[in-house]
């Protein structure tokens, strides 16, 4: 991080970009397939504008009630 200039003000979107010209190079292509999908439909979609320093423990709790209370049209926790 401190290589590409991250700072603490930037969004969590900012920081995956970074994260992902980094990681993605070392894993294995379906590890990263993997790993996106789950940061790009989960995660960003809750964390994406907010600026890393305004992520807390209790947003981060609050963001794994939302994905453990979801229920699709049949009541079934098929992830969000």
């Amino acid at each position: 991080m401190l290589k590409q200039g991250a700072k603490l003000d930037m969004t969590f979107a900012s920081f995956f970009e970074i994260y992902e010209a980094d990681k993605k190079q070392r894993v294995k292509e379906s590890t990263w397939k993997s790993k996106s999908h789950v940061i790009r439909t989960k995660i960003l979609p809750y964390f994406g504008n907010r600026k890393i320093a305004e992520i807390k423990a209790r947003g981060v709790i609050a963001w794994q009630n939302d994905l453990m209370a979801y229920r699709n049209e049949e009541g079934r926790n098929d992830g969000k």
